[in-house]
């Protein structure tokens, strides 16, 4: 979920790792449903890393780092289900949201999985 794949940090075809046997399984099924993506939102909400929350268009979201922008915006790195793929529905771990988070996907420096 944390794209170490997508930037070669990790190789699933040589050498040993902690967990290996798990990651494998989730790449090689597909299994891995949730991607870390970029996000910008005008809102004043305060997001801390591990915070959890929900778009307007209901995907769940994990906060993993939020700063602040000098125009007042905050940008941050989450979790979540990539636009349009389908995803479960997210309960208890959203903490049932009050009001759903207005947010804006940024580009990554590199290239998603489909």
């Amino acid at each position: 979920m944390l794209n170490l794949d997508c930037i070669d940090a990790i190789s699933f075809s040589k050498g040993c790792y902690t967990g290996q046997e798990v990651i494998a399984r989730a790449h090689y099924r597909g299994r891995v449903k949730r991607r870390m993506q970029r996000f910008e939102t005008g809102s004043s909400q305060p997001l801390t890393p591990g915070e959890v929350g929900q778009f307007e268009d209901a995907r769940a979201f994990r906060v993993v780092d939020c700063v602040v922008r000098a125009d007042g915006w905050r940008e941050f790195l989450g979790v979540a289900p990539l636009p349009g793929a389908a995803h479960e529905a997210e309960d208890a771990r959203t903490g049932g949201a009050a009001h759903a988070l207005a947010a804006r996907a940024l580009p990554l420096p590199y290239e998603l999985p489909e």
